[in-house]
């Protein structure tokens, strides 16, 4: 019998972790969804589009994520808020600068979406949105930075382009792709 190389091994495990990492954003993705059935869902490929497109105002992006997490990266031009809040306060700024006669889309994200997917309900439960000036539309980044991140789509950090992903913990480290770097090994 031929022994197969190391290589060819390795290349079964890379599959297997591969297609372990799949399942994972597989569950993920229902127990998000299924906690928070009524939250809309914006897929992170739909808010590249967004983002991209000259007609309508841009999506104001928002990072549920905690300080640490921001500071290491997010998507560009996002905003940092944790609570309701924090939020109301990034709107009534957002008003004073922008002309409100479109619908704009509030997109929120977290490192998976469960954190952002509480906060959104959170948003539609207290009708915080029917009392601001503005029309907006509040979604989940389905996925969140884990999934855009894994999509080799662009982080800043303090204005300049990174790769690195704050893991949140141990075992969401394992959901980033081995292009994407942990920022530290929590």
């Amino acid at each position: 019998m031929v022994k197969q190389p190391f290589y060819y091994e390795m290349n079964w495990v890379i599959q297997a972790v591969l297609l372990l990492k799949f399942l994972a954003w597989i569950y993920i993705n229902h127990w998000v969804q299924s906690s928070f059935p009524t939250v809309p869902l914006l897929s992170t490929a739909d808010l590249a589009t967004q983002l991209s497109s000259t007609s309508g105002p841009p999506p104001v992006i928002i990072d549920t994520r905690t300080a640490e997490e921001y500071a290491v990266s997010h998507l560009p031009n996002a905003h940092h808020a944790e609570t309701i809040e924090d939020i109301r306060t990034i709107l009534e700024d957002y008003e004073n600068t922008t002309d409100l006669s479109q619908q704009t889309p509030l997109v929120l994200y977290c490192s998976i979406g469960y954190r952002s997917g509480r906060l959104v309900q959170k948003l539609m439960e207290e009708d915080v949105l029917a009392q601001t000036e503005g029309n907006y539309a509040a979604v989940n980044l389905k996925g969140s930075i884990f999934q855009w991140a894994n999509e080799n789509r662009p982080l800043v950090t303090d204005g300049q382009s990174t790769e690195q992903v704050h893991p949140y913990n141990r075992t969401r480290r394992h959901l980033l792709y081995p292009s994407v770097e942990p920022s530290f090994d929590p």
